[in-house]
């Protein structure tokens, strides 16, 4: 809202201009309307500061559909072509990290093919005997919204890696693609759990099934 500052500039400067002569009803009407527009000014550069800090308060970023985390407690769902190449490179360690995502993992296969889902993790929390327990429940949703049965693995029941650092999860789950198989993008879900703390993370990933 726009105030004209110059006109209640004129209005409060004519009861001030006369501050020690008896009041008079056109000089009580100035003084009022004064005082109502102060309030107006007052309430307008509260709302224009109040919609200022909405705008410069900082935005949580957000996650990918395919990554999740809950403090430190963190996963990140991919597929590869190839599981015994993705876990190579990554104990290699010949590329970065992201230059290994890019160039192992995929988002689409073809009939009669294979795809491992496969999961990063980071921040699991060590039991009374110092060891994770994380584990994955795996399903797949095909274009029509079917969903396979949930496959369980574990991703994790090794001493936690150290802190900040992403882990490649012990195995992965193998999706496999008969030639009757329907067309079309499928997804493949996975709700991973730390049974120390009992933190749950869903994450989910697009597949695109070609002939």
């Amino acid at each position: 809202m726009q105030l004209n500052f110059f006109s209640q500039k004129q209005l409060c400067v004519t009861r001030a201009s006369n501050f020690f002569a008896p009041p008079t009803a056109n000089a009580i009407v100035r003084t009022m309307a004064c005082f109502f527009i102060s309030l107006l000014t007052i309430s307008a550069s509260s709302a224009s500061h109040a919609q200022n800090n909405a705008k410069n308060k900082p935005k949580a970023p957000v996650e990918a559909e395919n990554q999740h985390s809950i403090g430190d407690f963190g996963v990140q769902l991919y597929l590869t072509a190839s599981e015994d190449k993705f876990k190579q490179a990554w104990l290699d360690a010949n590329e970065s990290q992201e230059q290994i995502i890019k160039n192992h993992t995929t988002n689409q296969t073809r009939l009669e093919s294979t795809v491992w889902a496969i999961l990063l993790f980071r921040g699991c929390s060590a039991d009374e005997q110092g060891k994770c327990n994380v584990v994955e429940e795996v399903t797949v949703k095909n274009p029509v919204g079917l969903r396979t049965p949930i496959i369980t693995g574990k991703v994790w029941t090794s001493e936690p890696p150290p802190p900040g650092s992403r882990q490649l999860g012990q195995s992965g789950v193998k999706i496999a693609f008969g030639k009757s198989e329907a067309l079309g993008q499928y997804e493949v879900i996975a709700r991973v759990t730390d049974k120390v703390t009992g933190a749950n993370l869903f994450v989910t990933t697009k597949l695109q099934v070609l002939r």
